[in-house]
């Protein structure tokens, strides 16, 4: 038992460790996909002089939800492009959409974010909402949404909260049919 106190004590008192007390960096691994998407940040923003996009498409269908996940998104960087991703679901049942819906909107105790009911014409949605922040400026809405169509349920976030013409592309990509691809 002395041994092992003496090896504790030591340790850090002879400071054998030290890397701890240098400038270190984290070198992560990011993957690039090419998955077509049906939406994408160029839809959305225009021409984006960028090539390390990564597109990342992922579905799931079980009896009862057919789910669709897609993403647009880009290694951390310095005055980085924009970013996007979301998912549609497409319930098989009136009862599922209902619990869908209840678990996208609900807001967890730790987290700060609140979320807002929106005018669902804008959208041409039976229900949309708008996650936002409140802070010393006042509100400021996220980019994510929840939209609720009569067959899906689109939860899409971006980095930026969307324009009138952006809403009216979003709905032309997502809702047209051809959404799968």
């Amino acid at each position: 038992v002395l041994y092992l106190g003496f090896i504790f004590y030591s340790i850090p008192r002879f400071n054998f460790s030290e890397r701890s007390n240098k400038p270190y960096t984290t070198v992560g691994e990011y993957r690039l996909y090419s998955d077509k998407i049906p939406l994408t940040c160029e839809d959305l923003y225009g021409h984006i002089d960028f090539e390390y996009y990564s597109y990342e498409a992922d579905e799931e269908d079980t009896p009862l939800l057919h789910r669709s996940h897609y993403s647009q998104t880009r290694p951390p960087m310095k005055n980085a492009p924009p970013e996007l991703e979301y998912s549609i679901y497409e319930p098989k049942f009136e009862f599922v959409k209902n619990i869908v819906v209840s678990d996208l909107t609900k807001l967890n105790d730790w987290s700060d974010r609140k979320l807002e009911t929106l005018d669902n014409a804008v959208f041409s949605t039976e229900k949309a909402y708008a996650f936002y922040y409140e802070g010393s400026n006042g509100i400021m809405f996220s980019g994510e949404y929840i939209l609720v169509f009569t067959d899906k349920i689109i939860h899409i976030d971006a980095d930026t909260p969307f324009t009138d013409e952006q809403i009216e592309i979003i709905k032309s990509k997502l809702l047209s049919g051809n959404s799968k691809v």
